[in-house]
């Protein structure tokens, strides 16, 4: 039975492989196709009948390696579910997300579309490629829950997670922004490499582990080891006092603008990262103290968490500094008596965009440390005890994942959002509020009640709130 589930995840990891390259060597062809169709890129006159054709093959090619091997990774599932002990029903749903992306694949080949995609279309696409990404990943998750005891587990499933995410996040990006170019190609390549090889790494390294039977390595028991509960009760008032600030800064900042008042709106992006910074220091101080657990209580990631705290404070500074210089010079545009006396639109567009992707780095630096923090958290909850709590931070993983691609997807789909679609724009805003509060929710009953359960871990049903 162990080697059957080894031997599957080993036939996953070479479909993977040959997948990405088959992706990278057809992209490669299909763009050295496109580039000679451009007038630019050559001087002589080219046989474009011939140069279309081409193309058209290397479509049929492409489609049926790819139909081929997604038939091969249906037996590598199959093949999955009737070897393991433990989550099931988690290639269950693989097998059945993947069972709809080929159905799908083969709809739109068998009927394609000749009209130019509405947004119920592109969101289609968008299902589809999600459904294929974590159908391919949710192996690897099954495969980490097989050994209870391998200090790698969290680091794996975190990964992973985080490059179901990327895709799709890219896919959202590019087809709801109409950003088709070459450049973007490469970037869907980068990310299938990435994809492929967090699978090959994790999955041969379970395979073996599951084929011999025991974890690698093994989590030693740390027998009367004393566990201090004040660096997690550091890490939950810190990210408490932190979202507290951005809710009541968001509502001044909405409240300053409808009132013109951006010379206040430059004050407050100041304060707010006084105290934003100062409290991201408690929350370094809080992970410090945690990261010195014993390894069987804890993940190596939180030094991960640490070095991406630290990358965020810098941004916030830039980030605070121009968005002071920016408000500072809406200000003076507002009152500006003349047109000599206005301030350049370029250089406001410039800290703009600074902003902007100073934003977006930061909602990713965010995303990946908590993500890693309630991994190790879910560590810490099964060490001393208390499955439940261990639990919840799963789901909480969950929560996050889908907040972070719904808030990429909201603020993607906003640059470019049409009248007739507004409301539906606005519900999925307030259906992305609500899955954050239930994260932050959850967050804080998983930190706090882990610190209640390393103080009192002979009562499993202690309070959990501060």
């Amino acid at each position: 039975m162990n080697r059957r589930a080894a031997n599957a995840l080993r036939l996953l990891a070479i479909v993977y492989i040959v997948s990405t390259i088959k992706t990278v060597v057809i992209g490669i062809l299909r763009d050295a196709t496109l580039a000679k169709l451009q007038p630019e890129f050559h001087s002589e006159p080219v046989d474009t009948h011939a140069l279309m054709e081409r193309l058209q093959s290397i479509g049929k090619v492409s489609m049926i390696l790819h139909l081929g091997l997604l038939a091969v990774t249906l037996v590598g599932f199959v093949l999955l579910a009737m070897s393991v002990e433990k989550r099931r029903g988690l290639v269950s749903a693989a097998i059945v997300l993947l069972l709809a992306y080929v159905g799908y694949t083969v709809y739109q080949q068998l009927y394609p579309s000749m009209s130019e995609p509405g947004f119920s279309t592109i969101f289609v696409w968008i299902a589809a490629g999600a459904a294929f990404t974590v159908a391919g990943m949710l192996p690897l998750i099954v495969a980490a829950r097989q050994l209870p005891g391998w200090d790698k587990a969290q680091t794996a499933i975190s990964g992973a997670l985080l490059l179901i995410l990327l895709p799709i996040a890219l896919d959202a990006f590019v087809l709801l922004g109409h950003k088709y170019s070459t450049g973007w190609q490469w970037g869907y390549r980068l990310t299938d490499i990435a994809y492929t090889a967090w699978f090959v790494i994790f999955g041969l390294t379970a395979a073996r582990a599951i084929e011999s039977g025991t974890p690698p390595p093994a989590m030693a028991t740390a027998g009367g080891t004393t566990l201090k509960a004040g660096p997690l009760r550091a890490i939950g008032w810190a990210i408490l006092v932190r979202v507290g600030i951005g809710f009541a800064v968001a509502i001044g900042t909405i409240v300053s603008a409808m009132h013109g008042a951006y010379d206040s709106l430059a004050g407050m992006a100041v304060g707010s990262t006084v105290i934003g910074v100062i409290t991201t220091l408690f929350l370094i101080g809080g992970l410090a103290g945690y990261s010195k657990y014993p390894a069987p209580h804890r993940n190596d990631g939180l030094y991960v968490v640490i070095g991406l705290l630290v990358i965020a404070v810098i941004l916030d500074i830039v980030t605070a500094k121009t968005t002071s210089t920016l408000y500072g010079l809406i200000d003076k545009a507002q009152h500006a008596d003349s047109m000599w006396s206005m301030p350049s639109i370029s250089e406001m567009e410039s800290m703009q965009s600074t902003v902007a992707w100073t934003g977006r780095i930061s909602i990713v630096l965010g995303v990946v440390s908590m993500l890693i923090l309630l991994g190790s958290l879910a560590t810490t909850a099964r060490s001393v005890g208390a499955p439940d709590l261990a639990r919840i931070a799963g789901v909480t993983i969950a929560l996050v994942v889908i907040a972070a691609f719904g808030a990429i997807l909201v603020g993607v789909w906003m640059e470019n959002v049409k009248r007739k679609d507004e409301s539906t724009l606005l519900l999925l805003a307030i259906v992305l509020l609500v899955v954050a509060v239930w994260a932050l929710t959850n967050t804080l009953r998983v930190v706090f009640g882990v610190a209640n359960a390393v103080e009192r871990p002979a009562i499993p049903a202690a309070d959990p709130l501060p």
